[in-house]
């Protein structure tokens, strides 16, 4: 009889056990998916940018400031450049979050199929062959990006 509810006990730390690793398990992939997910607050009170699709090739001028959206291509009149706004990334510093850095967005390029990265702090401007490619003053846009392309 003895042996009968030490085996009893047994079973049932057991399954208490199990249960509370299952409930702390559960917990942490309630606050991981919260931390992850884009419905917490931080995320979900951040503006949202419309991104219009945009099929066709534009051409702009030299020494003129253009807007290129994500995933769209200008060719620059008079010259064999194309650009394409790949891809963005922004680690600026949250509002009400003290940094040591303030971050910067960096805008990642494709000209002519050679792969650049701009910054709006730390590379403002790149050479690429006879021409500057240039990040207009007032970027602050994670959308669309304001470029220049000069003749060097």
């Amino acid at each position: 009889m003895k042996d009968k509810n030490v085996v009893v006990i047994v079973i049932v730390s057991i399954i208490v056990c199990l249960l509370i690793l299952l409930v702390g398990f559960g917990f942490s992939m309630i606050v991981l998916f919260n931390k992850f997910s884009t419905t917490n607050t931080e995320v979900k009170n951040k503006p949202v940018d419309v991104i219009p699709k945009v099929d066709k090739k534009e051409t702009v001028n030299l020494n003129e400031t253009f807007t290129l959206f994500l995933a769209e291509s200008v060719k620059v009149k008079d010259t064999n450049l194309e650009i394409e706004l790949l891809a963005t990334d922004d680690s600026r510093c949250p509002a009400g979050v003290e940094c040591y850095w303030e971050g910067e967005i960096e805008y990642s390029l494709i000209v002519n199929n050679t792969s650049i990265k701009l910054g709006t702090v730390t590379k403002k401007e790149m050479d690429y062959k006879n021409y500057t490619i240039k990040l207009a003053d007032d970027n602050n846009n994670t959308s669309f990006v304001k470029l220049k392309v000069v003749k060097k």
